[in-house]
This record gives C-alpha cells, structure tokens and sequence, in this order.
C-alpha cells in the first residue's frame, strides 16, 4: 500500500538524505539536551530567561522532537514493515522542530527578560533559530509527495520552495525585529 507522506517510496525505502537528517538532528539533540541539563548560574544575565517553565518546555520538546525524528528513522532501517508509521513521525517531529524557534522567539517576547537585545538573537534559540528551521523545513520539503505531472516540475517546485523559504525567513525576521525585541544593540 502506498503511503503518500513521502515521495516514491512505494518500496518504503530509507534515502541518504534520511541519514544525513538523522546524524544533524542527533547533534542539535545533543547541544539542546545539554542545555537543558546544565545548572543555570544564578548570576548569569540570562538566567530567568534559560529557567522560565516556557522555554524550558520549548527546548524539552525539541528534544523529544529530535529524538523522535532519529527514532523513526532508525525504526524504519531496522524494521521496513513499519514504513508508514515512521514516515508520519518524521513528518511530525521535522514540523515541530521547524516550528519550535518561532515558538521560542515569540515566547521570550511576550515574558520580559530584559538583556533581551544582548542574547544573540535570533541564532540562539532552539536549533539556532531560522537555520534549523530552514533545515528541518527543507527537509520536509525534499522527502513530502508534492503532486506533479513529472519528475522534472516537481524537483523545480521543490527547488521553488526552498529558494521562498530561504528568502522568506529574513523576510519574517526584519518585519518582527521590532514588535519581537530581536534587534541586538
């Protein structure tokens, strides 16, 4: 049976790309799970910030979100028969992860901090912010069915997508520097 999440798997089968997902989003697991087990220092600057029960829930589900992905994946190499399955989680944990630094920059938004304007914004939230969203985004990108006539138009949608959600997340990110406090002083 076909499943149609993801593109010409009709023999269910693992690519390169899925690999590749897997051992950068082991790393960026790592450095999250990290920082979360790392003692805040009381007198750091950013301590209310790295201890809010918000973001510490963000980054918590980015980690779950990581490891899930890396599960599923090396579920379906151990175990074909369950294709489907882990198709879905990677689909769910790959849109969680891309979701979760918006998530954090609108939270630390709407909680003051202050120092907000020294953090290093946008890059240091959760999977480095708009870069791991481009990653697990792309990623999405590359491995859904995107419904076309050929092969041909649906590597240029493809394509076309990638390049719009290059040029969008600046986009997106000069048009929230103010109402967001990203901009850095």
């Amino acid at each position: 049976m076909r499943t149609l999440l993801f593109s010409h798997d009709e023999r269910h089968e693992l690519h390169g790309l899925d690999a590749v997902a897997a051992v950068i989003t082991v790393v960026l697991g790592g450095l999250e799970l990290g920082r979360l087990c790392i003692r805040d220092d009381p007198n750091e600057p950013f301590a209310g910030y790295d201890a809010d029960v918000g973001i510490r829930l963000i980054w918590s589900l980015a980690v779950v979100a990581d490891f899930a992905l890396v599960g599923a994946v090396v579920a379906w190499a151990v175990r074909p028969a369950w294709a489907a399955r882990a198709q879905l989680t990677i689909v769910l944990a790959a849109a969680t992860a891309a979701l979760l630094p918006w998530i954090e920059l609108w939270w630390g938004d709407v909680s003051d901090y202050g120092n907000r304007d020294k953090m290093g914004l946008p890059w240091s939230v959760v999977h480095f912010g708009p870069a791991g969203t481009f990653l697990f985004a792309s990623y999405l990108i590359l491995r859904i069915e995107i419904p076309a006539p050929r092969p041909l138009a649906r590597s240029i949608a493809r394509v076309a997508l990638i390049v719009a959600l290059w040029y969008a997340q600046p986009a997106l990110l000069r048009a929230l520097e103010g109402p967001w406090s990203l901009y850095q002083s």
